[in-house]
């Protein structure tokens, strides 16, 4: 039963005592092999998925910084972003579970200094229509918090916020002009 499921994952998912990385690693490793088990049955849901995401996200709060924690979380919570979005259309009604879900993989990519796979996230998500300011915000956080790696992530950064500026304006004809202010914030 998927109600049952859910329960043992959110629960396992609150289950470490101890802020200890390696004891959260374990938990959210039970969680992928209970929602691998729930697949041969029925079809996890987006919810499921996001409580996997979730509980990635909570085990790099855990990792300090460990940049190789942060990146085994980021990579782990991307298995189950892809499982949530090569189906997205099956998830229709739960839009907003899938954008938290992009968004917090956007973030642990950030936080594990691998920009490049953050942009690509981003950009699955626009080709989807599956982001929001949140999600602007986030990418933007992740390049520059990583342009001391390379100053074309300030460039990209920026490049986004312009265009989401343009859509603004676009989907608002009683703008004229764009305002620009979070280019404005942003520079």
């Amino acid at each position: 039963n998927e109600f049952t499921y859910n329960a043992l994952i959110r629960t396992l998912s609150r289950l470490p005592a101890t802020n200890s990385w390696e004891e959260h690693y374990e938990c959210c490793n039970q969680i992928d092999k209970i929602i691998e088990e729930m697949s041969e049955s029925v079809s996890p849901n987006a919810i499921t998925r996001g409580f996997g995401i979730n509980a990635w996200a909570a085990c790099a709060m855990r990792a300090q910084s460990d940049k190789s924690h942060v990146e085994q979380c980021a990579e782990k919570a991307s298995v189950h972003l892809y499982h949530l979005l090569s189906d997205y259309t099956k998830f229709e009604s739960e839009k907003s579970v899938n954008i938290n879900a992009i968004n917090d993989v956007i973030n642990l990519y950030g936080k594990a200094s691998q920009p490049i796979k953050a942009v690509e996230v981003f950009e699955t998500a626009k080709e989807k229509q599956l982001y929001n300011l949140q999600s602007l915000a986030v990418i933007v956080d992740a390049l520059a918090k990583n342009s001391y790696m390379d100053i074309s992530y300030v460039d990209k950064a920026k490049q986004y916020l312009l265009e989401f500026e343009r859509d603004k304006m676009r989907m608002s004809p009683s703008l004229v002009f764009p305002d620009m202010k979070y280019t404005k914030m942003y520079n």
